[in-house]
């Protein structure tokens, strides 16, 4: 029974750890090694699984070994080619180091070419890795071809481009030879009439390009008509050039000059010529009609020659011989063909089914549309057209397949359209297809506090090859880049800290991709309300400043506390979240997903006061009680007035029997009859006396007050002032310029002259200073005493702080500094 007990105990407590405690989250990182045999390095961490919580950066660096080379790393599937980089864990990550065998490099020389041509690479040595390809290009000059590649000196390639590997030192050459000439044969035909030809009738060869000139000569009582070449209609001149870059075939026209007039009509195109009336030769002054006539897709253009004229029908008299071209034109210019919706036609969609509204038209007159066709890369093509002689219109429905998948592919559609004269014209659509939203992925970092706001780290990876953009959205703040390459990157998110309330903060990344898909990932994060405090209220001030604040969970707050003059921190108090160091007055603040108050508690340096005074007559002990308040450490400072002097016997006995050290004293052995001011201080114990008491040499007048200071370190800068003989109405001080925090205590001792002014009772205390005690005394050779003190911070200075009162009489003062903690 009592095992069982034990073990319910024990599950109990687990239980409560798991559910008490909030750990961070502890994510993995592996690090793995690629090489090929004898070709590694090493890495750093080493290989193996590493343990980090969320949010920790860790450096990764490869070092190859002899004879290796660092290649990349692959860190999640992103490339890094730096062999040193710095990761955030956010995830589990696994970064593989890739090494491989460092090649050896190779020569490659590259000889002057033989022959006129130009080579890539040029002539020259050049460094390439082991088993590297180059590629050789050779373009031969003009007049040249290219005849070969050499490589060291074996006949390699005839190709003028062609491809290397080096996996040796290596020599090319390219070879070029002069293009062998051309001729081209001219056939000189025997002449039709009478005349002569030169070249005479008979073959002829020569070079290419070259202008051979050729002439006819009539015989007497004959004229020259005309040259045709290759049987058709050349010059009517009787010496004309031919341009020899083909074979070609000559013949001169000669006619008797007795026959009448020739008259000689070309048709150029489509198109043929009526003669009315047509004859061998006319009589001089008959008149001949002519009439254009264009042929199937061609249209009549102008007459040439010896009329000149736009008009199909023409009429000339024939007064000498004629010569007359007419010129038709093909009616070949394509149809046109536009998109009118959606206009313009899109370059990227989602939609599987797209339609194109069309128009098309003739670009030729009197030529009809005759047909529409589509054609597509994937799916299915439905064309629903009507033509309107030289117009048409039409819709174009291309179905890819309902049933796909297709994420970011170019795909093709064209739309043909034919006239009657056979022209033919096409208007390509050219889309790329994704109906696929991107794949998103993000992280929101830790938020850290800067000045008036708080800012993270977004980052983010988008998956679509067809990626545009990503966005984001925020309920508060803004969106900075930090940087993006590809589908990956990091934003800022900057808040303002007067922007932000109660209400949770959302950011949302929204991944685009070029054919409006949209993928969007929201996060929600929570925000709790810190409310700062201070104890007592008026006692310093905090920073953040008092009030309600708010935070998201886990963010890092500096918190400073600073105390008013008359106060010290004391620690600070929060009811949830974790302080650095509670006990100091700077520190940092772990926000929870709750909402906390933290309080900086401060504690008053002038803790405790009591006092005594002689009551009747002289008496020569001096007694006061224990201020209130004490508590161990603190600092006790008593100040004893007498109205005579006090030897020094006093110093070293009745203060150091109670444990109080001397701080300063006031005395002068050669005259009694002189007032005193002693100050001595102890360091308050666990069990301090209800009272403290002081046996002084000689009976007297004297007043005595006790002080607790709180979060004291210690007594310096004591000044000691004394009228001596003289009978004054001030006394002052030396300048005092403090080194750290300070409280500065003045106190006198004034001792009446005469009986007469025994009503005055006024101090003034220095300036800046605030009275602490006084006590004024009845009657002459009575002391009357009054003590100030001041709080200084580091660096501050007191000017020349003077007592003053309105009766004279002998005077003495103590002033000194107390230490205080920051």
């Amino acid at each position: 029974m009592k095992r069982i007990l034990l073990c319910i105990l024990v599950v109990f407590v687990i239980i409560f750890l798991l559910t008490a405690c909030s750990p961070k989250e502890v994510l993995h990182l592996y690090i793995e090694i690629e090489s090929e045999e004898d070709a590694t390095g090493e890495v750093y961490p080493s290989e193996g699984e590493y343990l980090y919580y969320k949010g920790m950066t860790q450096t990764i660096a490869a070092t190859p070994s002899e004879n290796a080379v660092f290649v990349k790393w692959m860190i999640d599937g992103f490339e890094e080619s730096k062999s040193s980089t710095t990761i955030t864990i956010n995830k589990d990550i696994t970064a593989t180091a890739y090494f491989e065998k460092e090649k050896p490099e190779y020569t490659l020389t590259v000889l002057e070419s033989y022959g006129e041509g130009k080579i890539e690479p040029s002539a020259g040595t050049y460094k390439y890795i082991e088993n590297e390809e180059v590629t050789l290009i050779a373009t031969p000059s003009n007049g040249w071809d290219f005849e070969k590649w050499q490589v060291d000196g074996l006949d390699y390639s005839t190709d003028e481009s062609t491809t290397i590997i080096i996996d040796k030192n290596k020599q090319v050459q390219a070879f070029f030879e002069k293009e062998p000439i051309k001729k081209y044969t001219l056939t000189m035909f025997e002449p039709e009439g009478q005349g002569t030809t030169s070249p005479a009738s008979g073959t002829y060869s020569y070079e290419e390009n070259t202008e051979v000139t050729i002439e006819a000569t009539p015989n007497e009582e004959w004229k020259f008509i005309k040259w045709e070449v290759n049987g058709e209609f050349y010059s009517t001149q009787e010496s004309t050039t031919l341009f020899m870059n083909s074979n070609k075939e000559a013949k001169a026209f000669f006619a008797s000059e007795s026959e009448g007039y020739i008259l000689t009509t070309i048709a150029e195109g489509n198109g043929w010529i009526k003669i009315i009336p047509e004859k061998e030769t006319y009589s001089d002054g008959e008149k001949v009609e002519l009439e254009a006539i264009p042929g199937d897709c061609a249209s009549f253009e102008k007459w040439h020659g010896d009329i000149l004229s736009e008009n199909k029908v023409i009429e000339l008299i024939m007064d000498s011989d004629k010569f007359i071209c007419a010129y038709f034109k093909e009616k070949d210019n394509p149809p046109s063909i536009e998109i009118t919706s959606p206009e313009p036609v899109p370059e990227y969609v989602s939609d599987l089914s797209q339609e194109f509204e069309f128009v098309c038209y003739s670009n030729n007159e009197d030529v009809n549309i005759s047909e529409i066709s589509a054609d597509v890369s994937i799916g299915e093509a439905l064309l629903n057209y009507q033509i309107d002689e030289d117009s048409g219109y039409g819709t174009l429905i291309w179905d890819f397949g309902t049933d796909k998948t297709i994420n970011c592919q170019s795909y093709y559609a064209t739309i043909t359209v034919k006239d009657s004269c056979e022209n033919i014209g096409s208007k390509p659509i050219q889309i790329k297809v994704d109906n696929v939203s991107p794949e998103l992925d993000f992280e929101v970092g830790d938020f850290k506090v800067e000045e008036d706001y708080i800012e993270t780290d977004l980052t983010w990876i988008a998956t679509d090859s067809c990626l545009n953009k990503v966005s984001f959205g925020v309920n508060k703040g803004t969106i900075t880049e930090l940087h993006s390459f590809n589908n990956k990157g990091s934003n800022i998110w900057k808040i303002p800290l007067d922007e932000i309330n109660e209400s949770d903060l959302v950011v949302t990344v929204t991944a685009h991709d070029k054919a409006g898909n949209t993928e969007s990932v929201s996060k929600v994060i929570p925000v709790s309300k810190l409310s700062m405090r201070v104890n007592p209220e008026s006692a310093g001030i905090v920073s953040p400043v008092a009030g309600d604040h708010y935070y998201p969970s886990s963010v890092k707050i500096d918190l400073s506390a600073t105390p008013d003059p008359e106060y010290a921190f004391d620690k600070w108090e929060t009811t949830a979240g974790s302080l650095e160091d509670a006990n100091s007055p700077e520190t940092v603040f772990v926000m929870p997903d709750q909402n906390a108050t933290i309080t900086a508690n401060f504690a008053t340096i002038w803790k405790g006061f009591s006092e005594n005074v002689s009551k009747i007559g002289q008496v020569s002990n001096v007694e006061v009680d224990k201020p209130v308040n004490i508590e161990e450490g603190d600092m006790i400072v008593v100040i004893i007035h007498t109205q005579n002097r006090i030897n020094n016997d006093w110093v070293n006995d009745p203060l150091s029997s109670q444990g109080f050290s001397l701080i300063g004293h006031s005395v002068d052995e050669s005259n009694y009859e002189r007032p005193t001011v002693t100050a001595a201080y102890k360091i308050a114990g666990n069990n301090e006396p209800s009272s403290y008491s002081f046996k002084i040499s000689e009976e007297m007048h004297w007043y005595i007050a006790a002080i607790c200071i709180n979060k004291s370190a210690g007594i310096g800068g004591v000044v000691v002032k004394d009228s001596g003989e003289n009978s004054v109405e001030t006394i002052t001080f030396d300048s005092v310029t403090t080194t750290s925090k300070s409280l500065v205590m003045a106190a006198i001792t004034q001792r009446r002259s005469t009986e007469s002014d025994y009503n005055a009772r006024s101090f003034v205390v220095p300036q800046g200073m605030t009275e602490r005690y006084s006590n004024y005394s009845i009657g002459t050779d009575k002391p009357s005493t009054s003590g100030a003190s001041q709080f200084l911070k580091a660096g501050e200075t007191i000017h020349s702080p003077t007592y003053s009162w309105d009766y004279t009489g002998r005077a003495t003062g103590i002033m000194f500094e107390i230490f205080l903690e920051e």
